[in-house]
């Protein structure tokens, strides 16, 4: 069973926060109405337009109206009462297709550069789906074939999936080809840009391998939860964690950073993937969850 992670975070400085509360309020939507399209499990409802604290968890095809929206670092979140925000990843409403909006593509190519430093960059399956397709490394630079525009953002469709602009630049001296351009193209254009999308799926292969080299022995963000508080009887005995790196089943050393030893087993998986991908989740009830929140640990593969 997946679910939408309660992180316990500890530490949040009061300018964060003060920044949290500046941000000023959408315009509001009256009578809209949204509809929570998750289906694995319960959808978290946040404190604030944030993946930090949850206010309450709602079910699968519950409605509730949308009093106002905001769009920050490229997500878009619904007010669905106060002090209670849900991403648009995980939600539809009655005047959109979907939350995330419609995308409108567009029939250009080029190269992006990835410009993220602070780890991998996630490559999507498609625009705002939630759902990983591989990784690109830092300064990479792969082709796109097309473009769309989503939540504020241009995604572009490279060979491997699609790519948010918060996190990727146009290559320098790439010029954007136009529709009419490509129609009239030649084989020989044809043949070179599927030359590049192998390169660029070579590429993106290579830095993937990496991604799962490093996962085999590395130092990992340690968050708690409690499944029964998520109406799971899977117990304590497991652990959250992006299936990409960590697939369900696989047998997980993790030592804390207190020096506690724990073997546990991946058998879920949560929103907090999207922003730390080598992030684990673990089992733990509510109660005993230890008092600084966040830590780390060294995670091995068994």
């Amino acid at each position: 069973m997946s679910h939408s992670k309660a992180l316990f975070s500890l530490g949040l400085s009061a300018a964060a926060l003060a920044g949290t509360l500046a941000l000023g309020h959408g315009q509001a939507q009256a009578a809209t109405v949204g509809t929570t399209t998750y289906t694995e499990g319960a959808t978290t409802v946040w404190q604030s337009p944030s993946f930090n604290r949850p206010a309450r968890y709602l079910t699968a095809g519950q409605q509730v109206t949308i009093q106002s929206t905001q769009t920050i670092n490229g997500t878009t979140w619904y007010e669905v009462g106060t002090n209670e925000w849900v991403p648009s990843l995980y939600m539809k409403t009655s005047d959109n297709t979907t939350a995330a909006q419609t995308s409108t593509a567009s029939a250009t190519a080029g190269s992006v550069k990835v410009t993220y430093q602070g780890g991998a960059t996630t490559v999507w399956t498609a625009p705002n789906s939630g759902k990983v397709s591989s990784y690109l490394g830092a300064g990479q630079t792969v082709s796109y074939t097309e473009t769309a525009q989503q939540s504020n953002l241009t995604w572009y469709h490279v060979a491997s999936g699609w790519v948010p602009s918060s996190y990727v630049t146009p290559a320098n001296g790439q010029q954007t080809t136009a529709p009419a351009q490509q129609a009239a193209t030649t084989a020989a254009t044809t043949q070179q840009s599927q030359q590049q999308a192998t390169q660029a799926q070579q590429s993106t292969a290579t830095a993937y391998s990496a991604n799962t080299q490093q996962a085999a022995s590395s130092t990992v963000k340690v968050s708690f939860y409690d499944p029964a508080v998520l109406g799971s009887s899977m117990g304590y005995n497991g652990v959250a964690a992006n299936l990409s790196i960590y697939p369900k089943g696989t047998r997980l050393k993790i030592t804390l950073a207190d020096g506690t030893v724990l073997h546990r087993t991946v058998n879920d998986t949560g929103t907090f993937v999207a922003s730390n991908p080598y992030q684990i989740d673990l089992a733990w009830p509510n109660a005993s969850i230890p008092s600084y929140g966040v830590t780390t640990a060294s995670v091995s593969v068994e």
